[in-house]
């Protein structure tokens, strides 16, 4: 009998998240694979987990990883992946794990729980029917304003996570930026939680009362574009920004343009 990988979302700050589920299944697993497993400690020991099942599994050591989890499924045995907080694989390692794990034909189970993107969203008080989710901004200055100016034809929110030693000056340069919306979700679920909505140039005057620590949630919105007609523009800044030809395809599709004649481009180009 071959084993199950369950990919296991867990709480993003407030341990009472955990569902019932999730307490179940790392119960029962014989092999818990977390990305710092100090982090993940504090959730096993508020729900009586034992330590032994614990293997640590990040971006460092993933690929040597993977074969003793494979034999630990070829073995018949359960195991869950976990990372620090959140879903796995969401700007978090496993993916390649999840990949080789499915290639060599083991069952793989989400195991749903919060998310610090759905968690934001939820209270931003903007219509939500489809958003963009950016991962972490780009460092340098001009790459972010290249990854907006990219991404404004989308008309939908964005959604970025920030480091908090980066905040206050991503805020400022936000503020040169045609932002229309902005929402800030300072440690989300836990007990300084607190959400502020405003311009950029508001929200760094909250600020300076705040402590800038622990993860921070960003949801922008942006003002439209004049040049719309001009697609091939917006498809250059969406090069430049790094988004694959298939995002961007993904993307001229949802416009109703015409997804051959972006992807003829984008070859020709």
């Amino acid at each position: 009998m071959k084993g199950t990988l369950f990919v296991c979302a867990t709480p993003i700050g407030n341990l009472s998240d955990a569902t019932y589920r999730l307490i179940d299944t790392l119960k029962q697993v014989a092999l818990i694979a977390s990305e710092d497993t100090r982090v993940i400690q504090k959730l096993l020991i508020r729900y009586e987990i034992p330590f032994p099942k614990l293997k640590s599994l990040h971006a460092g050591n993933e690929a040597g990883q993977i074969a003793s989890i494979i034999q630990c499924l070829n073995e018949g045995h359960q195991v869950a992946l976990v990372s620090d907080a959140g879903t796995p694989g969401i700007c978090d390692p496993g993916y390649r794990l999840v990949h080789v794990v499915r290639e060599q034909g083991f069952s793989v189970v989400p195991i749903p729980g919060p998310s610090a993107v759905t968690t934001l969203l939820s209270v931003a008080g903007l219509p939500v029917d489809q958003f963009y989710f950016g991962g972490f901004l780009p460092r340098k200055e001009s790459e972010i304003h290249t990854f907006l100016e990219s991404l404004r034809i989308l008309k939908v929110p964005i959604v970025v996570y920030e480091a908090p030693h980066r905040l206050i000056k991503t805020l400022h340069i936000l503020a040169n930026c045609p932002v229309d919306y902005l929402v800030v979700g300072k440690e989300l679920s836990k007990k300084f939680e607190k959400v502020m909505v405003g311009s950029p140039d508001a929200i760094v005057q909250q600020m300076s009362e705040e402590v800038i620590k622990g993860e921070w949630v960003l949801v922008v919105t942006l003002l439209p574009t004049q040049a719309t007609h001009e697609w091939h523009h917006w498809v250059e800044a969406m090069k430049q920004a790094g988004i694959s030809k298939k995002e961007i395809v993904a993307v001229a599709k949802m416009q109703k343009l015409s997804r051959n004649e972006v992807y003829a481009y984008l070859e020709g180009g």
